[in-house]
C-alpha cells in the first residue's frame, strides 16, 4: 500500500492535512484523538469527505467515549481502532476496535510479540478487574535511555514470566485492569506526568524551571480540564516579595527554558500556596482552588468594531471563555495549534477570507487579527465595497465616504 508522506508544515495544519488526506484517498490513518476531534468539529459530515479512509487509528491520547460516538455518528461505517503505548515499547503494545454503546474506550489486547501484565507495588499479578501498574514486554521494549544509567534500572525491570533469558519490562506508570474478557482498561496515572495534545509531560520539569526565575518563592503546576475535555496546564506562583515579578515576565522566562508545550497556559499568582501538615503543597486543596479561580490576565477591553465582536465571539466558543476582550492573548487563554485550525475555519466561514494558520501564531490579541482581517478584506474587495470596510475603521458611515470617494476622482 502506497505511503504518502505530508510536509511538516501542512501536517501541523489540520486543515490542510485534511485535504491532502481527501487529495491523495487515504484509506488509512494513525492520529491522535485531538486531531480528530478537530476534523469532526470542521467537517460534520466528516465520512463523506474522506469516502476512502476506512480504517482510523487512534494513539498517543486517551481516547474518549464521547469522540469514540461523535466518530460512529460522522463516519459510519468507519473502524476506530485504540492503540496505547509509549516510545519505550516501539509506539505502540495494544490495539482495541472501538465497540459502540461502550461507556468507556478500552485500550484492548497486546499486539503480537507483545504482553502486558498489570502488576501491584511488590511486581505480582493482580486478579482480574483489580487496578494496578500497566508493565510492557516483548520485542518492542526499547534497551533503556540513552546515559541515564538510575533511570533505566527504574524503569526496565526483569521479566520473571517471559522464560526468555535477559528479556524485562517497561514500567509504564499507568494504570490499568484486565477485564473478565481479557480486554486491557487504561485507568490513569501513578505519577505526576501528563499528556497534552498527545506528548507526555512531567509537572516536575516545568516546576523546575519556574524555580530557576529570580523572584519565584514556590511554585506548583496543575493539569485542569476545560469544559471540552482539553488538558491545560495552571502554574500556581508564590512570589518572593508581592509585586515585583508579573505572569507575563514569568511567561517571558519560560520560553527561554522549555518547549513551547510545556509552558502552562495560565498563570496565577498567590500571596501563599496551600500546604499539608507536613509543610508540602497541598495539591488537591490547589487544584479545587484553581478550578473555581477565574483571573484576568489583562484589563478586559470591549471589542469596539463589528470585526473585532466577531473575532471574540469565535474564540469565546471555541477557547469555551465567557468574555473575550480585544488585548487578550489566544494561547493564554487555552488556546493551540489544534485549535487555531478551527479559528481559522470559523474565520474562512464569517468574513470569507482565508488566512494561513501561520498568522494566528503571530497575530495573537483579538485587535491584532482584526486588523489583518480588515487589511485581507481591503486586499480583496472592490471599490463598490470598499467604504463599508473604511467604515469599520473610521466610524464615518458609507454615505460619508462615498462623497469623499467621488471627490477624490
Amino acid at each position: 500500500v502506497p505511503t504518502v508522506l505530508v510536509p511538516d508544515e501542512q501536517a501541523r495544519d489540520a486543515a490542510q492535512l485534511l485535504k491532502i488526506v481527501v487529495q491523495q484517498r487515504v484509506s488509512r490513518i494513525v492520529l491522535v484523538p485531538s486531531l480528530l476531534q478537530t476534523w469532526l468539529t470542521l467537517e460534520a459530515d466528516l465520512g463523506q469527505q474522506v469516502p476512502a479512509l476506512r480504517l482510523w487509528m487512534c494513539s498517543g491520547e486517551r481516547l474518549s467515549a464521547e469522540l469514540w460516538q461523535q466518530f460512529q455518528a460522522a463516519v459510519p461505517g468507519g473502524k476506530l481502532w485504540n492503540l496505547y503505548g509509549s516510545s519505550e515499547v516501539a509506539a505502540d503494545a495494544t490495539v482495541y476496535e472501538a465497540q459502540a454503546q461502550e461507556g468507556q474506550v478500552a485500550i484492548g489486547r497486546p499486539l503480537h510479540n507483545m504482553h502486558v501484565y498489570v502488576l501491584d507495588a511488590l511486581g505480582q499479578p493482580v486478579p482480574i478487574g483489580v487496578t494496578g501498574e500497566l508493565y510492557v514486554g516483548g520485542v518492542g521494549v526499547a534497551r533503556g535511555y540513552i546515559g541515564q544509567a538510575a533511570m533505566t534500572a527504574e524503569r526496565f525491570v526483569p521479566d520473571a514470566w517471559s522464560g526468555e533469558v535477559g528479556a524485562r519490562l517497561y514500567r509504564t506508570g499507568d494504570l490499568g485492569r484486565y477485564r473478565a474478557d481479557g480486554v486491557l482498561e487504561f485507568v490513569g496515572r501513578n505519577d505526576d506526568q501528563v499528556k497534552v495534545r498527545g506528548v507526555r509531560i512531567e509537572l516536575g520539569e516545568i516546576e523546575e524551571a519556574l524555580h530557576q526565575i529570580a523572584g519565584v518563592h514556590a511554585c506548583a503546576v496543575v493539569p485542569q480540564q476545560d469544559a471540552s475535555g482539553r488538558v491545560l496546564l495552571v502554574a500556581a506562583v508564590e512570589p518572593v516579595q508581592e509585586g515585583k515579578i508579573t505572569p507575563e515576565q514569568i511567561q517571558s522566562a519560560l520560553k527561554h527554558r522549555l518547549p513551547a508545550y510545556m509552558i502552562p497556559q495560565r498563570l496565577v499568582l498567590l500571596p501563599a500556596l496551600p500546604q499539608t501538615t507536613s509543610g508540602k503543597v497541598d495539591r488537591v486543596s490547589l487544584a479545587a482552588f484553581l478550578t473555581a479561580y477565574k483571573p484576568e490576565l489583562i484589563q478586559y477591553v470591549a471589542p469596539r468594531t463589528s470585526i473585532e465582536q466577531g473575532v471574540a465571539e469565535i474564540w469565546s466558543e471555541i477557547l469555551q471563555v465567557e468574555r473575550v476582550g480585544i488585548h487578550d492573548n489566544f494561547f493564554e487563554l487555552g488556546g493551540h495549534s489544534l485549535l487555531a485550525t478551527q479559528v481559522v475555519s470559523r474565520l474562512r466561514v464569517r468574513f470569507q477570507i482565508e488566512l494561513p494558520l501561520q498568522r494566528l501564531f503571530e497575530l495573537t490579541t483579538v485587535a491584532d487579527l482584526a486588523a489583518a482581517l480588515v487589511e485581507e478584506r481591503i486586499k480583496q474587495v472592490d471599490k463598490s465595497t470598499m467604504s463599508q470596510v473604511l467604515a469599520e475603521i473610521t466610524r464615518l458611515s458609507p454615505a460619508e465616504l462615498q462623497t469623499l470617494l467621488a471627490k477624490e476622482e
